[in-house]
């Protein structure tokens, strides 16, 4: 029950900061959206929403080998590195897409849909969400975000880069096999010779 496993990670935290216990790492694999906030507040090591692609169940497992390696050296380490290759082989074949992002923002998470965004931007160690005026920073990867994103509606333009197809209003040639690509929020992008074949590919498809 998650809202059990909630209650059970938060007293078993305060009596990690008072000294008393150690916290183990946890992370919460659950269909519902709505424990996220206290997730965070319970300072799960991640949520986990299902149905969730292979390549976000890896980045969990990544995430949560890293954690062991800082906290945890001897048996214990080893016995739960075992348990997480494990379970690795569990990860489901079937490529789903992530339909809506959970953006924590100071004391508050925001829910974007996936049709919500414009354009994703690589902004350092986060991406960038372009919603209309908003703008979302989401600690990702754009490798990871492209992998989560159905490749009939997002392609990735630039290295820096991946836009919503349905928000393109103009392809304009640029220089040198680029293109400047228009976006309905007014935005002015530049589509890279490298992404151009398979981006054409992608709007012949689509539309």
């Amino acid at each position: 029950d998650v809202l059990e496993a909630l209650k059970a990670a938060k007293t078993k935290n305060a009596a990690s900061a008072a000294g008393e216990v150690w916290m183990p790492q946890v992370v919460f694999v659950t269909a519902f959206d709505q424990h996220a906030v206290k997730a965070f507040e319970a300072q799960a090591l991640d949520y986990l929403l299902k149905p969730f692609s292979k390549p976000r169940f890896q980045a969990t497992l990544a995430r949560a080998r890293a954690a062991l390696q800082k906290n945890e050296t001897g048996a214990i380490t080893e016995r739960m590195m075992q348990l997480l290759q494990q379970l690795q082989p569990q990860a489901t074949a079937t490529q789903t897409f992530t339909e809506r992002f959970a953006i924590k923002q100071g004391g508050h998470i925001s829910f974007v849909q996936s049709d919500e965004i414009d354009w994703i931007e690589a902004e350092g160690n986060y991406v960038g969400l372009h919603c209309g005026r908003e703008t979302y920073l989401l600690r990702e990867t754009m490798t990871v975000m492209e992998s989560k994103l159905d490749p009939a509606r997002f392609q990735r333009i630039h290295r820096k880069v991946i836009l919503n197809l349905s928000r393109i209003k103009e392809l304009q040639p640029h220089f040198q096999g680029d293109y400047a690509v228009l976006m309905l929020d007014g935005s002015r992008l530049t589509l890279s010779r490298t992404y151009r074949e398979k981006v054409s590919a992608a709007l012949r498809t689509a539309f």
